[in-house]
């Protein structure tokens, strides 16, 4: 593996995690709306980790599209 398909490799797997975290994050607010103990305040914290995960993705998902345009020598993104 040379080192440009190393970097997307691990771009990708950043790429993953993040989509992951947002996915658990998603769901537990998910949850939280649903569960009939859950008090306004467990929801709003809920809601702000899927919004902190959801920043999180986008910028991991920016960082992948530069990667991608750089090592496909694109240089349009940056």
């Amino acid at each position: 593996m040379d080192n440009a398909q190393r970097r997307m490799a691990e771009s990708e797997i950043r790429l993953a995690e993040a989509k992951r975290a947002f996915d658990a994050a998603d769901l537990a607010h998910h949850q939280a709306i649903c569960s009939r103990d859950a008090d306004r305040t467990a929801i709003q914290l809920a809601a702000s980790r899927v919004h902190n995960a959801g920043c999180e993705l986008s910028r991991v998902v920016g960082l992948h599209i530069l990667t991608w345009d750089r090592l496909h020598n694109r240089g349009d993104a940056a």
